[in-house]
């Protein structure tokens, strides 16, 4: 679980990339296997639809604890 503190002011104007890396076993060279964004500069349509539930607060905060 992640958990950032932000403004709800500084919401709208923020970006968070998720950067997925494969260590190689040469010299432990770092590879990008993928990445996705969500917010100001969104990966597609349905993460920017996701954000901007977020910042209208039409979005309920839900916690599941998986064991």
């Amino acid at each position: 679980m992640f958990m950032f503190r932000v403004t709800s002011d500084k919401l709208a104007s923020l970006a968070v990339v998720f950067t997925l890396y494969r260590m190689t076993d040469r010299r432990g060279k770092r590879e990008n296997v993928g990445e996705v964004c969500f917010g100001k500069q969104s990966s597609s349509h349905q993460q920017q639809n996701h954000w901007d539930e977020v910042v209208t607060g039409s979005e309920r905060c839900a916690e599941r604890i998986l064991n």
